[in-house]
């Protein structure tokens, strides 16, 4: 073996050795780096499936949102309607009140009216009473009166004198 192909052959194992040390250390980072790949990946899996579940939550988040916007405008409207209806109310208590107070004044002019009634009723039944015992009394008085006038009439003819009478003997 000559010089030239001992060095030939010296310089290949050199080359195959820093090759192979080469080799052997790419290969350690070559496995560290399927390691982080691995890592990631399973990184990136786990993230995707949160997103995914973010995405479903993120949906039904829209969906709810979208069902209480619904609910609120009805909400909204219903309120809207209680208010108009609660109004309306309140003006219809207002004009009962006033009615209320009306038909009080006019309660109190109708006991008001009765009192004077029932005073003027008893008045009238004393004026009344006072009338009839006048009438009776001039009923008596009138009956006296024409039993005077009769006897009056009588003594218009002497004869029937009381005097005349007993002198004559007749009754």
């Amino acid at each position: 073996m000559t010089a030239s192909r001992f060095l030939g052959l010296g310089a290949g194992g050199v080359v195959a050795l820093v090759g192979g040390g080469y080799y052997a250390m790419h290969l350690g980072q070559f496995a560290k780096l399927e390691s982080e790949v691995f890592s990631v990946k399973k990184l990136v899996d786990w993230e995707t499936k949160a997103l995914e579940g973010l995405a479903v939550s993120l949906t039904s988040q829209e969906m709810l949102l979208q069902t209480l916007a619904t609910q609120e405008e009805e909400k909204k409207k219903e309120l809207k309607s209680y208010g108009s209806k609660v109004e309306a109310a309140r003006k219809h208590l207002v004009s009962m009140q006033a009615a209320y107070s009306k038909e009080q004044e006019t309660a109190l002019l109708v006991a008001s009216d009765s009192l004077n009634a029932i005073t003027t009723l008893d008045s009238l039944k004393a004026e009344f009473t006072r009338s009839r015992e006048a009438v009776s009394t001039g009923e008596k008085a009138l009956v006296l009166a024409k039993l005077k006038a009769s006897e009056s009439k009588k003594l218009l003819n002497p004869l029937n004198h009381p005097r005349v009478k007993a002198l004559m003997g007749r009754k």
